[in-house]
């Protein structure tokens, strides 16, 4: 006969069993946190929604500064080109100014070379007439010392010479 007591719960009973419990489980938990789910919930889509809006705010107001930031660089970019398109400039006068300066100073150097060489030419020329005068000098007075005689002919000629010059010139006076 039966030596132990057999109960009869047949096949899936355990699971009907833990299927109810279940339910109850997600029955209380339903009841006791229906308030609470829904409120964080409620929360955390408000957070959310929160987020999103300053979220694209802020995008907006990083695009603006971005859009500011391209248009400073680009008015750099002309400011720099016209920069130095302006330095070119200045460059290429201050070039030609100085360019004309080198010439001058060059002409005048030139100038006043020419006036110290003209100079020291006349300066030569001056000391060599009066050398040339000084060795005649000499010459004339070794030849005149020489010779008593030759001086008092000399002096007899010059003194015909400024007599005839001088007569020829009263006679030309009255012709007139």
């Amino acid at each position: 006969m039966a030596s132990g007591v057999e109960h009869a719960t047949g096949p899936g009973i355990h699971e009907v069993l833990a299927a109810i419990n279940l339910i109850v489980v997600f029955g209380i938990f339903y009841v006791m946190g229906k308030k609470g789910i829904l409120a964080s919930l409620k929360t955390r889509s408000e957070d959310v929604r929160k987020k999103l809006f300053e979220s694209k705010e802020e995008l907006e107001k990083v695009t603006g500064q971005l859009n500011e930031v391209k248009s400073q660089l680009n008015d750099f970019e002309a400011t720099k080109n016209s920069m130095f398109s302006d330095i070119k400039k200045d460059a290429e006068v201050l070039s030609a100014k100085i360019i004309d300066e080198a010439n001058l100073n060059a002409s005048k150097i030139l100038e006043s070379a020419k006036l110290t060489a003209s100079g020291e030419a006349r300066g030569a020329a001056s000391d060599l007439r009066a050398a040339l005068v000084r060795d005649a000098l000499k010459e004339t007075y070794s030849i005149l010392s020489e010779s008593k005689d030759k001086q008092a002919m000399l002096h007899k000629q010059l003194f015909d010479s400024l007599s005839s010059d001088v007569s020829n010139s009263d006679a030309k006076g009255a012709q007139n």
